[in-house]
């Protein structure tokens, strides 16, 4: 049998790629040790959307996942492909609450070069899987870190997401362990679903 999944991916809204939620689901479960799941995609909540911005408010869209009746101890990383803001930023590439069980990352943005032009594949698929495993730190009660080369480094735009690797700092990386450990004591190849 297989181990419980610990993390889920949930699509919401259209335009969502199978690919691209794969690409992020493997990644999450490589950075946190972690088995995860793949939902079956849900419709982007009309209270979600601010007509005056022609954005969605990424504030919402936890309150809305944070509202699903979640698997017992579970991570859940929501996933949109619309532009995101909340109140006091223009925008933002996603969202999370320290220590919740829930985030939210966009791809509107990060299919995009400064330019304005589609973002070559690899570079997105980059993207999609650092924007994820950043978010979802942040619910296992990781803030930002001034480590220059830690992931968890404040990302506020397309050259700090590209610049910056897909592993966390050592400090970040030992936090995060001690945290998963105190979460999921007992994960086994044995659990039942």
């Amino acid at each position: 049998m297989h181990p419980r999944p610990r993390i889920y991916v949930l699509p919401l809204g259209e335009e969502i790629g199978k690919d691209v939620i794969e690409i992020i689901a493997a990644n999450l479960q490589v950075n946190f040790s972690l088995p995860a799941a793949i939902m079956a995609p849900q419709p982007l909540p009309d209270e979600t959307y601010n007509a005056h911005r022609d954005q969605y408010n990424a504030l919402s869209i936890l309150k809305f996942i944070q509202s699903l009746p979640p698997p017992p101890e579970a991570k859940l990383l929501a996933v949109v492909n619309a532009d995101l803001f909340i109140p006091i930023l223009t925008h933002v590439f996603g969202e999370a609450q320290l220590d919740q069980a829930g985030a939210v990352v966009s791809l509107w943005r990060i299919s995009r070069v400064n330019d304005g032009g589609a973002a070559p594949l690899p570079l997105f698929y980059e993207r999609a899987a650092k924007l994820a495993v950043h978010e979802l730190a942040h619910t296992f009660n990781l803030s930002h870190c001034l480590e220059p080369n830690c992931l968890l480094n404040y990302l506020p735009d397309l050259d700090s997401l590209d610049a910056q690797p897909l592993i966390f700092c050592r400090y970040c990386q030992m936090f995060l362990e001690e945290k998963i450990a105190k979460l999921f004591p007992r994960i086994t190849s044995t659990e039942t679903p």
